[in-house]
């Protein structure tokens, strides 16, 4: 039941709320919070389904969370939002909309029996399980490192660590060739670096981004890095920023270990219905390796996905 008109809009009944997060029979488990399993579990909700959907992590919005930046104007309306104002904005609306929402629950394991699957989770109570006769994928991707991990002077990826740093007369090396290491670049001189140099085996930015780079702060071709004394073919830098794009994520086991995978690790499904090749398997959203994986793209896949549960649940048939 929707009770008063808050700040986000119509709120839940968090009695209710509270009622629905105690259900324990499903008709699917999303796993992933952001933009695709959000969307997956809200329609499955608003087709008169049962989903639950479960996140690691304390709060739903997946990448969106560490990412402070505006979100990409072509995809959302013209007044600024950050993808962390974006990811609350979601979390408010999956309990106004009363979807079954398990945060610091951690999948462990997938199970595949003759009735559908059994999730093993860690949550903040202990190990427990969950079952539904669907399970769909959407745990996203994590940043590269490329072995540059564990040196305060190395940033992997993009995000608040980015964007609440002081680059203010720092010598800063920006790692990699594509969206990520030319838009970050221009947001590090923006910040008043002292020099921001860009080394790339490749370029593969759109040419948008690469206009705005004067080539002379660009070296193309092999580099090598010494990540102790903080060099880049010898040259020395304050900050090196590591952007070699993503790698999908998927730490859990799936029992038997036959889902198809990609030489890239992301997970293959069929391109109608987003289902991997275990029946009833669905994998959405950046995990899967989407030409274009983006805001956009993983909530189309969240509904596509939900549409073919949704033909499923009620014509007790495959859809392929």
């Amino acid at each position: 039941m929707i009770t008063h008109v808050g700040q986000y809009g119509l709120q839940p009944d968090f009695q209710n709320v509270f009622h629905i997060m105690q259900q324990t029979l499903f008709d699917a488990i999303v796993i992933g919070s952001g933009p695709a399993g959000a969307q997956c579990a809200l329609w499955l909700k608003q087709l008169g389904h049962t989903p639950c959907l479960l996140d690691s992590a304390a709060q739903a919005g997946g990448l969106l969370r560490n990412n402070p930046y505006p979100v990409n104007g072509l995809l959302m309306p013209s007044h600024p939002i950050s993808g962390e104002q974006l990811a609350h904005e979601m979390q408010a609306c999956l309990m106004v909309n009363q979807v079954a929402l398990r945060l610091n629950h951690r999948a462990t394991r997938i199970r595949c029996h003759h009735s559908g699957f059994t999730v093993d989770l860690d949550t903040p109570d202990g190990a427990t399980t969950l079952s539904a006769p669907y399970v769909v994928i959407a745990t996203g991707v994590s940043p590269r490192h490329g072995g540059l991990s564990g040196n305060p002077h190395i940033l992997i990826g993009p995000g608040e660590h980015i964007y609440r740093h002081t680059w203010h007369n720092l010598r800063v090396a920006v790692l990699g060739g594509g969206d990520n290491a030319f838009e970050n670049l221009l947001f590090i001189q923006r910040q008043h670096a002292d020099v921001v140099k860009l080394f790339a085996r490749s370029l593969s930015a759109r040419q948008q981004f690469q206009q705005q780079v004067a080539p002379a702060m660009c070296q193309i071709g092999p580099y090598t890095v010494d990540a102790d004394r903080c060099q880049v073919n010898n040259e020395q830098f304050d900050r090196i920023v590591v952007m070699y794009g993503w790698e999908p994520n998927l730490t859990f086991i799936i029992e038997g270990d036959t889902l198809h995978r990609a030489a890239d690790g992301t997970i293959v499904t069929d391109p109608l219905h987003c289902e991997t090749n275990i029946s009833g398997l669905f994998a959405i959203g950046e995990i899967t390796g989407r030409m274009h994986p983006c805001y956009a793209t993983a909530m189309a896949d969240g509904v596509v996905a939900a549409k073919a549960i949704q033909y499923r649940l009620e014509n007790k048939t495959n859809v392929g």
